[in-house]
Parts: structure tokens; sequence; C-alpha cells
């Protein structure tokens, strides 16, 4: 069978010819192969590649949910099937659900269903995308039709559903990926930074980003990557003014700190560290029948097809010029996962169920929660964890003292602890000084500190553990893509 365009597959998918086949809640439970908890145009496209490239059985990536006629195989009437059910289903049951986000320097997001981008809090940098670089205390509309959102230290970067990627703030190292560089190499200079939505790729089905460099991966496969120009503490990383492409047959990715991941469409997990790419050797296997990867730090999380969650950190210091893994990856839940997020020393956990889970320390807001720990988890060895507030623990990094600001000890779990039901999406700051999260039914809470940037819970210096409901307004229409 030969390969179906892009364009092809688009044209298909708006055809009003097509006839709905299935029902809204049997849509959203199959067909969704890049696993990000939805059916959209970006799953037809990986199940149009894994049958043009004729791909054996067992190297499938595609989840078993993607066998839409539940005949045992994924099959060409599969994907008959997964474009009826696109093309009559409304936009807000075929896009992206509810997505919140926040960096360490205070900037959030949000992501609708209908595929409107807000942001609000620091915008020093311009990360915001509102075209001004002061602080906004309420979410504003800044871009339309976005399928998928990612932070970047200092920058923001945005896939539309028509697979247009967008990105803006902080230029430094030329991780934009427009080709413009900073006069001087120094966080100072704001020469080139950009401060509204600034389209850079076509044909993008997910994106990622992290320090000094971000990454995209296109519908036929390549995975590109830039950054990194110039650096002044570690030469010997590799510079791409421009996306670059270097690799292929990749299906999404991930960056972390200091190492970049990609899963192929055999459904392997592979890693490089970013000084590796300019010596040349082969990225290592990491895991096999893997779904999606997620980084943070020096750690990352993959959700298996089968749904399961699987953790590992790297060590944060060189030994040569590389960083070595410090703890395997192994399984911490096996409730089927849709997403995950590392905020700090705490893991959120969103299951398809819609319940949360966190690893690390437990937020503030939760309350109490039988079987919390209220001493911080070791790493496993039975010793002390480490002080270092850069050493990884349990996948994740403890950065704040045990006790709270008011005095109270904080609570930990060690292992993946059930604290909420009902949730879409939850995550918070580097420094745990803000959570967030969206109820299952759309509506979005903050809770923590208000203070240095007023961000809509109370006066500046405000500091509240109860949930405030911040409401998104309506969007102008101003910003679309």
């Amino acid at each position: 069978m030969k390969r179906l365009s892009a364009a092809l597959l688009a044209a298909l998918t708006g055809s009003a010819c097509l006839s709905l086949r299935s029902t809204a809640e049997s849509v959203t439970l199959a067909g969704d192969c890049d696993g990000d908890g939805t059916v959209t145009v970006a799953d037809a496209v990986m199940l149009v590649r894994c049958l043009t490239e004729l791909l054996p059985e067992s190297q499938r990536f595609c989840p078993q949910n993607a066998d839409l006629d539940a005949d045992g195989a994924v099959t060409l009437a599969d994907y008959t099937a997964l474009l009826r059910c696109l093309s009559q289903q409304p936009p807000e049951q075929r896009s992206t659900p509810y997505r919140m986000l926040m960096d360490s320097n205070g900037a959030l997001c949000a992501l609708t269903p209908e595929g409107t981008l807000y942001t609000w809090g620091n915008s020093i940098y311009g990360q915001l995308g509102n075209g001004a670089r002061k602080t906004v205390t309420e979410p504003v509309p800044v871009l339309e039709h976005v399928a998928q959102v990612t932070f970047g230290l200092c920058m923001t970067a945005a896939v539309t559903d028509r697979g247009e990627l967008y990105t803006w703030g902080c230029n430094h190292s030329g991780r934009l990926g427009n080709g413009r560089l900073p006069t001087e190499d120094d966080y100072t200079a704001t020469d080139t930074d950009v401060l509204i939505p600034e389209k850079i790729m076509d044909h993008v089905v997910t994106a990622c980003a992290a320090g000094s460099y971000g990454a995209a991966v296109t519908e036929d496969g390549g995975f590109y990557i830039w950054g990194g120009v110039p650096l002044q503490y570690v030469t010997e990383f590799p510079q791409y003014p421009e996306p670059t492409r270097i690799a292929d047959r990749v299906v999404t990715a991930a960056l972390g700190s200091n190492r970049y991941y990609t899963v192929g469409e055999d459904g392997v997990l592979r890693t490089q560290g970013f000084c590796s790419l300019r010596r040349g050797p082969e990225p290592e296997v990491l895991l096999e029948g893997v779904r999606s990867v997620t980084a943070w730090n020096n750690s990352g999380a993959a959700i298996m097809q089968d749904g399961s969650l699987y953790t590992w950190s790297f060590d944060n210091y060189s030994t040569g010029e590389d960083y070595a893994l410090s703890k395997a990856p192994e399984c911490i839940l096996e409730e089927p996962v849709r997403t995950v997020h590392g905020s700090g020393n705490t893991l959120y956990i969103i299951t398809e169920q819609n319940e949360l889970y966190v690893r690390g320390k437990i937020p503030a807001w939760v309350g109490e929660v039988e079987g919390a720990e209220t001493e911080r988890p070791s790493d496993g060895s039975g010793e002390a964890p480490p002080e270092d507030p850069d050493s990884p623990i349990i996948g994740i990094v403890i950065i704040e003292p045990p006790a709270g600001s008011d005095g109270t000890p904080a609570t930990y779990a060690s292992q993946p602890l059930k604290v909420a039901e009902g949730i879409a999406d939850a995550c918070g700051t580097g420094d745990n000084r803000l959570c967030g999260y969206f109820t299952a039914n759309g509506r979005m809470f903050l809770t923590g500190s208000n203070s240095p940037y007023p961000l809509g819970i109370g006066d500046k210096t405000n500091k509240t553990d109860t949930p405030v409901e911040i409401l998104l307004p309506a969007p102008s229409g101003e910003g679309e893509s």
C-alpha cells in the first residue's frame, strides 16, 4: 500500500461524505495511537505510518485500542474507521483534553479542548506570548487551534491541530529555533527574543523543550532538534541554530536537562546525552514496548503500551563526557496512565480514569492522605537521602525542606499514592511554590503562594492551601494561527 500524504489525510479527515461510526465515548477510548488521551489527526497519521511501513505485528507501535473493528489486528479497516470517527466529531471532542503547565519562573498556561491556549503570570522574556514583558494576573488567550503546548527555559512552544509549530519567549542559545541568535552570550541580551507566537515549522506531530534545546517530531517520522548556540558554560554541547533532523522513524520524544529521548515506530525508547551528539555514537536502548515518554531534570517516565508507568534517573554530574544511569527503569504504577508531569519534588500522574496519583511531596491542597509519610523518602538504598538539592531521589528531585513555611511537616509518598479523583490534569512550579489542576468537567484551580508574581489568587503576598478557582475568559478571536 502506498504512503498517504498529509494533504490527502487532511482531505479525507474533513470529508463530509464519511459517516460517524462510533459514539463520542468509544472514540475517546479507541484509536489513541500517540497516548495523549484523545483521538486526533496525529493518531491517523501514526496509523498510516504503521500500515504503510508493513511492520510485523510484534513491532507495531499502535496500542491495542487502535484495533477499532476488534478483529485482533491493526489494518486498513481500522484506519478507515478512524477517519470516519474524526470526520464527524465536534471539535471539542476530537482535540486535546484540558491541560495545565507551569514553569519555574512563574509562567502558567492552560489549554482547553477547543484548542484555545491561555497564558498568565511572569513574562519577563515574553514567554507568555502576549506581546509584552510584564506580569499578567489573569489568563489571556494567545493562540487558537492548539493541540499541544510545552514549556522550555523561559520559552514556550505550541503545535496546532494543523501541524504548525510556534515558539516564543527567550531566544538565548537559539532555543526558539528560528535561526536568529542573540548578539551577546548573555541572558540580558534580549534583541532576538520573540514576544508573540512565531511559526518555525510545518507538518509537526509533537514538540518538547528543556534547558537551551527544543525538539519536534514530524508527520514523516523525522526527529528535529535545535538550540545550544552559543553556550557560556558547556562548550562541548552541539549547536543547532535551526531545526536539524537527527533521527528517523520516530513517533514521539522528550527532552531532559542533559539528554534527549525518542520512541520509535517499533516502540523502543532510546536515549542519548547531548554531548554524545557531537561524537556520533548510536543512542542506547532504555525500554521496549513504550507508548510515550516524559522527561524533567535528569529523570524520565514512560507510559507503556499497556498503560503502565516506568520511571528512571541519570546522574547529575558528568562521568567523563556523559551522564550515567543511576536508577534503572522500574514499573511504579500498573493503572492505565494518560499523562505525567514532573514538577520539582512531585510527580503528578493522571490515569485514564481521571485519578490523580502523586509520588514525592504531596501538595498541601490535597490535605491528609492515608498512606502518606512525614519523612523524605530514601533512594532505595536504606540510607538517608542526599542533602544535595540536585541529587535524584526516587526519580524526582527534593528541593524543599521537610517542613512547610508554617511549620507543618510536609508529607511524602515513596510510591505513587492516589490522592484525588475527577482530575483531568495537575502540575506545579519547579519549587512547588504554586500548584494547579483542572477537574474533569473543566474547572481550573490554583493553590499556593501568590508571590513574587501575582497570579490572581489574592494579594501579592498571600499564600493559600485552599484551592481558588480561576475562570478562563471567552477567546476574543485574536491570536489565531
